[in-house]
């Protein structure tokens, strides 16, 4: 199995979290207080560090403090590996006594299999010894599928599905099932890529069956419109971007949403290329290029699937172009921007890397 890397991991989970803001349910609810929870504990001073931890020892059940620890300490893990005894301490007495918690299924629970194996073996352990219960509960099921994600994907996949089958009316499920999928297209070409996208759509698909509010469908249709798109079925990519395109600018939706319209621009000129409508292509993307700036689109990037598709058309200019508008939304690029576009304008090709894949 293809190793995961921790920065997709997290983007991946913190991904799932955001979508199920857009749910009433309270499994969901709770996927999205643990974000913010895991956000607010890196910005603890180290005062507070301390008085969170003499807050432990009077009351050891005080998850709250628990997870904010955990938050601090997680995003100085590397910088602070002698903080190490004291965070896996923290992630052991979660998973032993409040493994279907809301924070127990979240990226600051992780532990690296490479850099810290007996502790991974210990959190594994605890993990098991709940997932083998007869009566365990769908919640720590989900949970413990979250901790295996970097690791071990098939046993993630199984404890998803375990989740699914004891909650089928949940939409949480195929959703973090369809994301599953997802992960495992990074790097897969052809009939086994397309395969993985079949399944990842029909999960999503079931997802937003069970879950019928508009907000909900919304910010699915992205996933939805990408995932057709991958598994060959064009007409639906049709659909769900300019479904996309229509909702991302609506009234009901609020203010406009950066990475729906760019999503939508590039789905449509994918499919405009595939067509032969060259002239059409270039027009998206350049709309793309163009879409007003998000916290999702900041963070992640935009698509570079199209850009790639078109200079290999021979479309150096508006590869260019493109490149020069996404600078206005991707601060957090690293000098990739730069980067591509001067292997372009020397005549190299350009690794755009995880933006398309």
């Amino acid at each position: 199995m293809e190793m995961r890397t921790t920065e997709a991991i997290a983007i991946l989970w913190v991904a799932m979290a955001l979508h199920a803001a857009t749910s009433e349910a309270q499994g969901q609810d709770e996927d999205v207080r643990a974000v913010e929870v895991l956000l607010e504990g890196r910005a603890l001073t180290p005062e507070q560090v301390a008085e969170r931890e003499k807050r432990l020892d009077a009351d050891p059940d005080d998850l709250d403090s628990r997870s904010r620890l955990l938050g601090y300490y997680w995003s100085r893990r590397f910088e602070h590996p002698e903080e190490q005894a004291t965070r896996q301490g923290h992630v052991f007495w979660i998973i032993e006594n409040a493994p279907g918690s809301g924070f127990a299924g979240s990226v600051g629970m992780e532990m690296d299999a490479i850099l810290e194996p007996d502790a991974y073996q210990e959190a594994s352990r605890l993990w098991q010894k709940h997932v083998e219960s007869p009566s365990c509960e769908a919640a720590v099921l989900g949970n413990a599928a979250s901790y295996f994600l970097l690791h071990d994907e098939s046993r993630a996949q199984e404890y998803y599905r375990r989740a699914k089958a004891l909650e089928p009316e949940s939409p949480q499920w195929p959703r973090k099932l369809s994301a599953l999928m997802r992960l495992e297209m990074l790097g897969k070409s052809g009939e086994e890529r397309a395969g993985l996208a079949k399944e990842a759509l029909q999960l999503r698909e079931e997802s937003v069956s069970l879950d019928s509010s508009h907000r909900s469908r919304f910010f699915a249709l992205d996933e939805l419109a990408e995932l057709s798109f991958e598994a060959g079925e064009w007409p639906k990519a049709q659909a769900y971007s300019t479904e996309l395109l229509e909702q991302a600018t609506s009234p009901e939706t609020g203010e406009v949403d950066g990475r729906a319209v760019h999503v939508g621009h590039t789905v449509l000129g994918r499919l405009a290329l595939r067509d032969g409508d060259v002239e059409e292509a270039k027009r998206r993307l350049l709309e793309a290029g163009a879409a007003p700036g998000s916290v999702s689109l900041g963070s992640a990037g935009p698509s570079m699937w199209l850009a790639k598709e078109l200079l290999e058309a021979g479309e150096r200019d508006v590869v260019l172009e493109y490149l020069g508008r996404c600078t206005r939304f991707w601060k957090r690029d690293k000098g990739r921007l730069d980067q591509w576009a001067k292997d372009i304008r020397e005549g190299r090709p350009p690794d755009f890397g995880s933006q398309a894949r």
